[in-house]
């Protein structure tokens, strides 16, 4: 069977009273879980009894003093044998502080999961494997820390879009009926790169007509946001109703003023359960390559070998919404590779 590692690290603000929702991702298959454990680092001498809880799918998997508890002399702990079988994919996994005592704990905690996803084959760490920061990021990377972004991104886009960080994501939210991609953006680095993005796709609604997708995009300029080349996830559309999330994998570009139609990836996936979705764009000269990926270790193309037609100079993340509702779309991380990794199938 194949066992699994999910890493998830908190990189946020320095914690000093209750705190909901430290961390949170959804499951990235159906598994069942057999361990957590929680790593912290940044302790004081005056440290009380923490204590932290896990909810999956909204349910405690703790409860009194059974929860994760950290003080002065304890920053290890793993809760082992737990037998959480059937999970399924999509489901919320949330890293909860229930209770504050004395002192503070600094960033960053880390959160490891061991599932069983019933393969037949895999390896401790190839779920999110890729979630854990690069040894040495890029200096334009973001891991949305804190509560606000770093002020190398750039707002574009229609005025009703609403960008906010917790939890250490990326909130893009746009109010109904408002048609155009928008979003934040930055900079493009010079030469051959690759840039990566997860974002968490929320859970479709039914309505009666109206679009609504992000995803990852690079265009000509933020002045000009008419030549762009883009991928995407659709989490409602008329034709998604009833279907549970779909994902269109799928790219569009803008040559000019001349516009090519949708394009499948061709993947063979028809609809899957909403979860997390990582995409990855890949400049070779002056060719460009558009990756996806479930899981951020195993990649499928959907672009080979595309010549743009313009020269892009930013990179973003976009939300478009005509759904008639709210829609908010959630990114984890952007991060930029200047020294091609072994993307397909590997680690970074």
């Amino acid at each position: 069977m194949a066992v699994q590692v999910l890493e998830k690290v908190y990189e946020g603000a320095t914690l000093s009273t209750v705190t909901s929702n430290v961390i949170y991702f959804r499951l990235p298959c159906d598994c069942d879980i057999s361990d957590i454990r929680l790593i912290g680092t940044g302790f004081n001498s005056g440290l009380g009894n923490w204590l932290f809880n896990v909810s999956i799918a909204g349910a405690n998997v703790f409860s009194g003093a059974g929860r994760i508890t950290f003080n002065s002399s304890t920053n290890d702990v793993t809760k082992s044998s737990l037998g959480l079988t059937g999970q399924s994919q999509g489901d919320i996994v949330v890293l909860n502080l229930e209770q504050s005592a004395a002192g503070v704990i600094q960033s960053p905690l880390t959160l490891l999961i061991t599932i069983d996803d019933g393969l037949s084959s895999g390896g401790t760490g190839g779920f999110f494997g890729q979630d854990k920061p690069p040894t040495s990021p890029h200096a334009k990377d973001d891991e949305f820390p804190g509560s606000s972004l770093d002020g190398a991104w750039l707002t574009y886009g229609a005025s009703d879009l609403t960008v906010t960080v917790a939890e250490s994501m990326a909130k893009l939210s746009r109010l109904s009926n408002s048609n155009g991609k928008s979003g934040i953006a930055k900079t493009i680095p010079s030469g051959d790169w690759d840039i990566v993005a997860k974002f968490i796709t929320p859970s479709p609604v039914a309505v009666a007509s109206g679009v609504f997708d992000f995803g990852l995009i690079i265009f000509e300029d933020v002045t000009n946001t008419a030549k762009k080349f883009y991928l995407l996830s659709s989490a409602l559309s008329p034709s998604d109703i009833g279907v549970g999330g779909l994902y269109k994998f799928t790219d569009r570009t803008t040559f000019d003023s001349t516009v090519n139609a949708y394009q499948t990836a061709g993947l063979g996936i028809a609809s899957l359960p909403y979860g997390t979705i990582y995409y990855r764009l890949n400049k070779t000269g002056t060719s460009y390559q558009a990756y996806m990926s479930l899981d951020g270790s195993n990649w499928a193309a959907i672009v080979n070998g595309q010549s743009l037609g313009f020269t892009p100079l930013h990179v973003g993340i976009y939300v478009d919404n005509t759904s008639g509702v709210t829609r908010a779309a959630y990114c984890d991380f952007v991060r930029f590779y200047t020294t091609m990794p072994d993307f397909i199938g590997g680690e970074l």
